[in-house]
């Protein structure tokens, strides 16, 4: 399923709140509901993806109890209505996090349970799958789009919350709770949620980073368990999904992935967005044409109009660049229409190679409390953007700012090696907000999958010791054991994929040139990306924002109308650079959120 909308509590529904929520729902996302459930402590509703089977919540007949699974899922006995119903059957039997534990993907449940008058949320094991909450008098409301809440349960009027607002503008994510909307709240990952008819809730994780050792398992033993889990994970996807489409680009995660496929020998097709010449785009093509699958390279969309930004929009809650999403949307859309069944990516393989791992350097694995600060400042806060747009008396120092979420993030774990700390900020932070706002907006769209995310992979590459995953070494002894034809291949950079020998070191020499390039990039300056785009100054009179009393966010707190008006102009004489598209996207999101009466 592709959204859920649900309000729980007597209080609220008796005042309508559900009724002013879907009002809500059908105007920002513009689906109609594919099912609803009414009962007398809570109302939930959810549709259906734009491409594949009609959707709908599951049912007991005998007892009344309904579950609903949005996003994209898979147990050990498949998806659809059959695996579902086997869930319902055991969230009745079972306690519920033990249940949602054996589910993989990016996803969410909802359990209702007549026996408590409760409604139950769990979410995937790392958040990848947004799912929002916002209270209501006596209540709270629940839903995949945040914009939907700020609408209906803002009374006053919604408005931005400008630390979130800030954290968007300067690094393009927005991190820990927050959503761009004051009183809505995203919950987190390994959550279970659970409302009573009062309005009361509760709590609760099922798993978290203290399972996880981070140096118990060897290169070898780490690599077995992760190969043997990849050839596992995508046996089962492709058992649910017959016609699957993969990423398969120039580097190691896209290529490990697919290593399942090929070590089982499961039919699968590639897919590579990018310039014809691109690095990736040339690999990609050999790599296909090597184990003879088909590969789909798809050109990168150059000009955007206000219809392609709205669909964007409505699919990314405004939380994503919607220039950059309309691309993406574009791609999935070309894809599901060709009859792929869903799309297989490789994020989260970068944990199997230690990123950012070279800031701890010759420490790694060491009992030691991360430095929030050199995090922050050389990672999260690092790029460039104008202060001086915002506001003075709302400003935000976003190195001291973002210091503080790592070390609130991380508090828990103080007692794990400083790897496992990294790890757990880099997916606590950013990729269940960056990642899954991805994955969240796609599953609007059709069914896509992270394997790197399910827990029989997960687990062994995470308690892979520090130096098993420095230098990429677990991710070269998966390819080289399992499938040593991917192995051979060259990566984007020239060298191959392989645990480097005696016998194929002549082979890595373009390691040198790859690495000079990248002392080079640190110590002499760069020319900022430009990207084409079509007439700026006419995408500007199409959406309504020539000049700044056309801008809402003229009257908001946050921003400098002097700075933005200066903006303006820029735009229409120079062009959209990066700061102008995240600016253009708070704006929409912005206009998009009126009170529903």
């Amino acid at each position: 399923m592709s959204h859920c909308l649900a309000v729980v509590g007597l209080e609220p529904l008796k005042a309508g709140a559900f009724e002013r929520s879907e009002a809500a729902f059908k105007s920002l996302t513009q689906r109609p509901f594919a099912d609803t459930v009414f009962l007398s402590w809570c109302t939930y509703a959810v549709c259906s993806k734009e491409f594949g089977e009609p959707q709908q919540i599951f049912r007991d007949a005998h007892t009344g109890a309904t579950v609903a699974l949005i996003g994209s899922w898979l147990t050990a006995f498949g998806t659809g209505p059959s695996a579902a119903m086997r869930i319902l059957a055991r969230c009745q039997t079972e306690p519920l996090g033990q249940v949602v534990r054996d589910i993989d993907g990016a996803f969410a449940l909802l359990f209702s349970d007549p026996r408590t008058q409760t409604l139950a949320v769990a979410t995937d094991l790392v958040g990848s799958q947004h799912i929002f909450t916002a209270a209501f008098p006596g209540g709270i409301a629940i839903c995949t789009s945040a914009r939907v809440l700020a609408s209906a349960v803002c009374a006053g009027g919604a408005a931005f919350d400008p630390v979130a607002v800030q954290e968007f503008w300067a690094t393009g994510n927005i991190y820990e709770d927050r959503s761009l909307w004051q009183g809505v709240r995203k919950l987190g990952p390994a959550c279970i949620l659970t409302v009573d008819g009062s309005g009361k809730s509760k709590q609760s994780t099922y798993w978290s980073f203290a399972e996880v050792d981070g140096r118990s398992l060897s290169c070898r033993e780490a690599g077995a368990q992760v190969g043997q889990a990849l050839g596992e994970v995508m046996a089962r996807i492709a058992k649910a999904y017959p016609n699957p489409l993969a990423d398969v680009t120039g580097g190691y995660d896209s290529r490990v992935t697919i290593s399942g496929f090929v070590q089982k020998g499961i039919a699968f097709s590639g897919t590579v967005s990018g310039p014809a010449d691109s690095p990736d785009v040339l690999v990609s093509k050999q790599i296909c044409d090597a184990l003879k699958v088909p590969n789909f390279h798809v050109q990168p969309k150059l000009d955007h109009s206000k219809a392609s930004l709205m669909d964007a929009l409505a699919l990314t809650d405004g939380e994503f660049d919607l220039f950059e999403y309309s691309n993406i949307a574009a791609i999935h859309r070309t894809h599901a229409s060709r009859g792929f069944s869903t799309s297989i990516n490789g994020s989260f393989g970068e944990l199997a190679r230690g990123y950012w791992w070279e800031l701890l350097f010759p420490r790694l694995g060491r009992m030691q409390m991360l430095d929030a600060h050199q995090l922050s400042a050389k990672r999260f806060a690092a790029a460039y953007y104008d202060k001086e747009a915002i506001n003075a008396s709302v400003r935000l120092d976003l190195v001291a700012h973002l210091q503080d979420a790592i070390a609130r993030s991380n508090a828990p774990f103080l007692n794990k090696p400083n790897t496992t700390q990294m790890d757990h900020a880099y997916v606590d932070l950013r990729m269940q907000r960056w990642q899954g706002r991805i994955g969240s907006s796609t599953a609007h769209i059709w069914p896509s999958f992270t394997p790197f995310m399910f827990h029989s992979i997960l687990m062994p590459t995470l308690n892979a010791k520090p130096i098993a995953r420095w230098r990429s070494l677990l991710v070269r002894h998966v390819l080289a054991t399992t499938t040593p034809q991917l192995a051979n291949l060259a990566l984007e950079h020239g060298y191959p994929a392989t645990t480097a020998k005696l016998t194929n070191l002549h082979r890595f020499w373009p390691v040198v040139g790859h690495y000079l390039h990248r002392v080079k990039s640190k110590f002499l300056p760069q020319a900022a990306p430009v990207t084409p785009v079509r007439d700026d100054a006419a995408l500007l009179e199409d959406l309504g924002l020539t000049q700044l009393s056309d801008w809402a966010l003229a009257s908001s707190p946050i921003f400098s109308s002097q700075w933005l008006q200066a903006h303006i102009e820029h735009i229409a004489k120079r062009g959209v650079n990066q700061a102008s598209k995240r600016l253009i996207t708070l704006e929409l999101a912005l206009k998009s959120v009126t009170p529903i009466p």
